[in-house]
């Protein structure tokens, strides 16, 4: 059962990832929640030609829908990051995908988040108190190491 919640968590970063995409094709590599302050950039809008893509911009994160499925998430410019969840995020995307993660489809909330721990204890996924969310743990960084790694590659 965690493989399966593992691949949810996958499928659900990937569409995290493809909707941060598309705001940075739309806008350039920006801070768009400073960005939607200052009304630099629109709150919502459509981020593709047809306007099927939708996006909302909201306190520190954003909501995108693809047409039917929507997705929430925060931006997190600390780390560069954006792909940390929470067991009610996790729960949306899966209800929205219960025909590909059947064996998982009907868990409550309380179960959902005592898979997280499991996999959390398993060093699967990593979960971040100050932030309030977990990561997985190949895509979990510390503003430390973000900042190590950033100087390694000036170095290089």
């Amino acid at each position: 059962m965690k493989e399966i919640l593992l691949n949810l968590i996958r499928g659900r970063t990937e569409k995290v990832t493809l909707a941060v995409e598309l705001l940075k094709e739309k806008f350039g590599d920006i801070n768009f929640i400073a960005a939607k302050n200052t009304g630099q950039i629109p709150k919502k809008g459509f981020l593709d030609a047809a306007e099927i893509v939708s996006y909302n911009l909201h306190g520190r994160g954003c909501d995108v829908d693809f047409g039917g499925e929507r997705i929430e998430f925060d931006f997190d410019y600390a780390t560069e990051n954006h792909t940390g969840f929470n067991v009610g995020w996790l729960k949306a995307f899966l209800n929205r995908h219960q025909a590909d993660f059947k064996e998982i489809a009907d868990l409550s909330m309380d179960n959902l988040q005592t898979l997280l721990v499991g996999l959390e204890n398993d060093n699967r996924i990593k979960f971040d108190e100050e932030k309030n969310l977990y990561f997985l743990a190949d895509d979990f960084r510390t503003q430390g190491e973000l900042k190590a790694r950033k100087t390694e590659l000036a170095l290089t």
